[in-house]
């Protein structure tokens, strides 16, 4: 599965001239890391637990972040 959504990822942004090969990544949702952002980016920072309503997802297990890198023109 994560190579498929890392496909979905890079395929999405493929023919973006602007953009590089994103950087995607995968945590699992009880990582004891997690709580640190409350300290090292802000107090209210969500946790992955709270960012979708239960209705949707009720008990998450991985989070998928990418990151967007910009080609540098020349």
């Amino acid at each position: 599965m994560r190579e498929e959504v890392t496909s979905f990822i890079e395929a999405y942004v493929k023919d973006a001239s602007h953009l590089r090969k994103p950087l995607v990544g995968f945590a699992d949702c009880t990582s004891p890391m997690f709580p640190g952002l409350k300290t090292t980016v802000m107090p209210g920072h969500l946790m992955p637990g709270h960012l979708m309503p239960a209705e949707i997802l009720s008990d998450p297990t991985v989070v998928i972040s990418y990151f967007l890198f910009f080609a540098v023109s020349t």
